[in-house]
Formats: C-alpha cells, sequence, structure tokens
C-alpha cells in the first residue's frame, strides 16, 4: 500500500459496556471474531484502490480486577493475583523480589495452562490453578495474536486513584475537629480549580467525590495543608505518626504529576522510576493499609507499561470516570450517597430494558412479557441501535444550558473547531486599565499578516473558549479555556504561566477571530514544598 494510502489508516478504539451479570465472553465474541478476519487480512478499497489490510489486537486493559481476567489470572485476592509478575500476595510491596525471573511470560502461562489441562481430575485442576494464579481457562482473546502479559498493562488511571483515595481518607481522619474544620475552610478557598466550589463536604461525602477530583486534590493536598497546618489539628495519638510521614504528600503530588505526563524523555523515565520507587516505599512504611496493596504494587510495573506504550496515559482507561459522571448529572443529589450504588441500579436498569427489547425473557417470571416485543417499528429501531447526530456550534463539554455559542475562524490549520460559551458583559471582565485592547489587537493582527485597518467593532467577551489541536505527533487534542484558569503556555525557553484574564471575539473582513488576554507570572527563584514559586508580574506587559 503507498504510503499515502496508509494515512488513511488509523487505530481504532474500541468501547463497549458488558451488562452487569452479564458474560464477558459472549459480549466481545462478536469483536473476536472480525479481528480474526482482519488478522488474516482483508481486501479494503481505499479510495478507489484494493488494498489487503492486516490488523491485530492492540492493547486491552481494564480497572482492577476485570483486567486480570482478560490475562486469565486470578483476581488480586488469590495468592498470585498480579496478571504482570509471580510476587505473592503477603509481599506485593517488597522490594526483595527478581522481577527479571519472576515476572509472567506467555510461553510459560502457556505451559502452565496446558498443565491444568491434562490433569485428571478437577480438584487437580484447582490445586494448580492455585499454584500459578491462573483460571481454569484463558481468556477468550487468547484466540486472537498477541502476548496476554504485555498486552494487557494495569490501569494506571484507576489504581492511583483509588491510591489517593486511601491516602486521604488516612490523613483526614488523623485530623482533630478543629483541623477538618479548617481544611475545608482552605480547601474552599483554594485558588484551583474553581469548580471546587461546587462540590460537597471533602470530610463527610469523600465517597461521592470523582476520581478526577481526588487526582486533581492529591496534588494540591501538601499546598493546601501547608497553608494552615498545626500541631493542634492533629489527634493526640496521629501527631507523632504524622510526623514520621512528612514528605509522603509531596512525593504523591509528584509521582502523580510524572504519571500523567503526555510525553517522556530518556531523563523523565527515570524520574519516573524514582517517584515510583519512593511513593512505594514511604507509603508502605508509613502506613499499614498500604502494606502489600495490590494498587500499590502495581507502581512497579508502571515504568515498564510506560516504556511500552510510550505514556501511561495510552493505556489508561478513563471510561469508568466518565460514565460515573453521567449518571451523577441523571441522578439528584448523587452526593449525598455512595456514587457507585446509584451508578449501579441506574447500569443494571438499563440493560435489563435493552435485554427485554432484544428478546430476552426474564427468567424469574413464568411467562415471558411480550408487551415489549410489539413495540412500533420506529420506536424499536430507536432504542436497537446508537446514532449520531451532527449539529453546528454545539459544544457538549459544558452542561450549562440557554449560552450563547459562538463559533469562530482559525488562521492556524493546526487548530480548528473553536468554539466561545457564554457570552459576558464587559464590565465583568478583570483586566488592567493600562491594556489598550486596539492596539494589541493590531499587533496581533500583524503577526498574523494582515497590516489593513481595524475597524471599530466592539469585541465581545465570553466566558469559555475550547479548540481541538494537532501536536506535532499528530494527535489531535481537545482543549478547554475558562476566565480565572492559570494554564502552562509553550514558547521560547519553554513552559511559560498565565492566568487567563479575558475571552473575546472580533469580527474583521467577515471573519470572527477569538483572543484571550492573560496576566503572565513570573518565577522568584524560590523553591517551597520542592516546587519553584511564582508570583504575578507586578508591570503591565505585552499581553
Amino acid at each position: 500500500m503507498p504510503l499515502t494510502e496508509r494515512h488513511h489508516l488509523k487505530n481504532h478504539f474500541m468501547l463497549g459496556f458488558v451488562p452487569f451479570g452479564g458474560s464477558f465472553d459472549e459480549f466481545i465474541k462478536p469483536f473476536v471474531t472480525e479481528m480474526k478476519v482482519l488478522e488474516k487480512g482483508k481486501i479494503i478499497d481505499i479510495r478507489g484502490n484494493e488494498c489487503i489490510v492486516i490488523a491485530s489486537l492492540g492493547v486491552t486493559t481494564a480497572d482492577l480486577p476485570q483486567g486480570n481476567d482478560m490475562a486469565g489470572v486470578k483476581h488480586h485476592g488469590a495468592n498470585k493475583g498480579c496478571r504482570t509478575c509471580n510476587m505473592t500476595k503477603d509481599s506485593l510491596t517488597s522490594n526483595n523480589f527478581d522481577f527479571l525471573l519472576g515476572s509472567r511470560y506467555y510461553h510459560q502461562s502457556d505451559k502452565q495452562f496446558e498443565e491444568i489441562y491434562a490433569a485428571q481430575t478437577i480438584t487437580e485442576r484447582k490445586a494448580i490453578t492455585a499454584e500459578y494464579g491462573l483460571w481454569l481457562n484463558p481468556s477468550i482473546l487468547d484466540q486472537l495474536k498477541r502476548e496476554r502479559h504485555l498486552q494487557s498493562p494495569q490501569d494506571a488511571y484507576h489504581l492511583t486513584a483509588r491510591k489517593v483515595l486511601r491516602f486521604l481518607k488516612i490523613t483526614i481522619e488523623a485530623l482533630s475537629s478543629e483541623g477538618k474544620s479548617k481544611f475545608i475552610t482552605v480547601w474552599k478557598s483554594f485558588e484551583y480549580p474553581k469548580t471546587w466550589r461546587k462540590l460537597p463536604n471533602l470530610i463527610s461525602h469523600i465517597d461521592s467525590f470523582m476520581m478526577s477530583d481526588c487526582l486533581q486534590l492529591t496534588m494540591m493536598f501538601p499546598f493546601i495543608l501547608n497553608r494552615f497546618l498545626k500541631n493542634t489539628h492533629f489527634k493526640n495519638l496521629e501527631l507523632e505518626l504524622f510526623q514520621r510521614r512528612t514528605g509522603v504528600t509531596r512525593i504523591m503530588a509528584k509521582t502523580m504529576a510524572m504519571v500523567f505526563k503526555d510525553s517522556f524523555t530518556a531523563e523523565e523515565y527515570s524520574e519516573l522510576r524514582e517517584c515510583l520507587c519512593n511513593e512505594r516505599i514511604l507509603l508502605s512504611q508509613a502506613f499499614k493499609d498500604f502494606e502489600n496493596l495490590p494498587n500499590l504494587h502495581a507502581s512497579f510495573h508502571l515504568l515498564l507499561h510506560a516504556k511500552n506504550y510510550a505514556t501511561l496515559l495510552n493505556t489508561s482507561v478513563g471510561t469508568k470516570e466518565m460514565v460515573h459522571r453521567l449518571f451523577k448529572n441523571i441522578v439528584p443529589r448523587t452526593n449525598l450517597k455512595n456514587v457507585s450504588l446509584d451508578l449501579l441500579k441506574n447500569y443494571t436498569t438499563l440493560f435489563a430494558i435493552r435485554h427485554l427489547l432484544d428478546g430476552g425473557i426474564d427468567l424469574r417470571l413464568s411467562t415471558p412479557n411480550s408487551r415489549f416485543m410489539n413495540l412500533p417499528k420506529h420506536l424499536r429501531r430507536l432504542m436497537s441501535n446508537w446514532f449520531i447526530i451532527t449539529k453546528d456550534n454545539i459544544d457538549i463539554n459544558d452542561d450549562a444550558s440557554e449560552v450563547m455559542v459562538l463559533k469562530v475562524y482559525s488562521p492556524d490549520e493546526r487548530i480548528s473547531n473553536i468554539l466561545l460559551k457564554k457570552r459576558i458583559f464587559r464590565r465583568n471582565v478583570v483586566i488592567s486599565p493600562l491594556l489598550n485592547i486596539y492596539a494589541e489587537l493590531k499587533l496581533a493582527y500583524e503577526d498574523l499578516g494582515d497590516d489593513s485597518v481595524i475597524l471599530d467593532i466592539t469585541p465581545s467577551f465570553f466566558e469559555f473558549a475550547s479548540f481541538i489541536f494537532e501536536n506535532e505527533r499528530d494527535n489531535t487534542i481537545l482543549r478547554r479555556l475558562h476566565i480565572g484558569d492559570v494554564v502552562s503556555i509553550n514558547f521560547g525557553n519553554g513552559n511559560n504561566f498565565a492566568i487567563i484574564r479575558a475571552i473575546f471575539c472580533h469580527q474583521k473582513n467577515d471573519l470572527r477571530f477569538a483572543f484571550v488576554i492573560v496576566d503572565w507570572f513570573e518565577e522568584l527563584n524560590r523553591i517551597r514544598l520542592g516546587c519553584p514559586m511564582y508570583r504575578l508580574q507586578m508591570t503591565h506587559t505585552n499581553q
């Protein structure tokens, strides 16, 4: 196939939901059947040219314990419940393990499955599976060409979120009543992110927090504590223990920042290894609840996954978080309960309806219910298929209703689908009185190669902006901007930080252009909690 035609082929991400209580094998079987055809090669017409396309399974990943199922490995409660290595459950965080000798290898697990098959009785088979930490049968995905252990990496998103949630609970529980009250006050007034003001009380409703909320909070945690923490804010028995844990919050925050990087250099891979190692050692030594924790054990393997798949973001699954958010918007006042319980109820109900619509029979009923089978044709089609509706000037990323959405022109081919949302009055925009917007507009248009006269058209100000950016690796990234956000802007000698003061649209030559006004931060050449300190520039500069 010519190189020009190969650009029209892309990797695909398959998203599917297995009904609660349903069979994964039954759900994935059609996909496996199609992949077998593609593995052998299939003639596909690409722009009038018939080409043989050969495809194979890339990577499969899921949260614990479902990820183990896809590798044919027992859950982490088993004696050997890691899908990447053979470490036993009583030494999951031990540093005395040879991973070269103790890792799981495809050819070895093949022989182990053969040994299981050869056993004469079910008792013998179960004894062998307990010894090796394998299921009685390999995963249905093993019918495809893949390396079951390397291509089933741990999900960094979920294991990190669960780990930090446990850490947050332990730390908050160590605070006295006065300390908890002070923590809530400082947390609510913290500058970033602004959405925290809408979150419920962290102390009483932490189980209702989204995983992304926990991740963000942990990165800010050491700075929040630094603002108020005193000896009197701890329970009497916890103060000495906390003093021995000094540095844990900072290490966790730094590790999370490394785990979720979108690219790595050789030096940064080494830094990731060091962060994961330090975090694992500190947590397992400082907290009994972290000793031999499966989520902490997975830190041993994250560096391998990062190198195999370039980053850990490429194998992270945020789908569960999206489903949580969808159902949380559907079910009012979910913050007063356990989100997972509400999710389970709605999820089960929806799939029960879908099951009946597909002609399924509820075994709890003596007679089948035929009412679902007699739906009008158009309603049956609506309930039985997926539909994609395309509308211009619609931004589904913000849940605000009845707001103005404006699509504007992009002078850069790498930036597309620029949307401005929620128009606001000029008086509600806080910018320097020294700023001459029209003078700055003239300079901006000159940078775009337009030296024509700027007509006196009043800019329209907005609260939100979003756009799609294509980076140098041809990956498309959705960016969202909001007034008051602190952003990192890469130019000159590296990343520079700024706060967004205004987002506005200006019309020229029948085209609408979007602009952002920012105030820059300057570095103070001082370090606090291992991080460089910044402040807003005091003098007016080109914005």
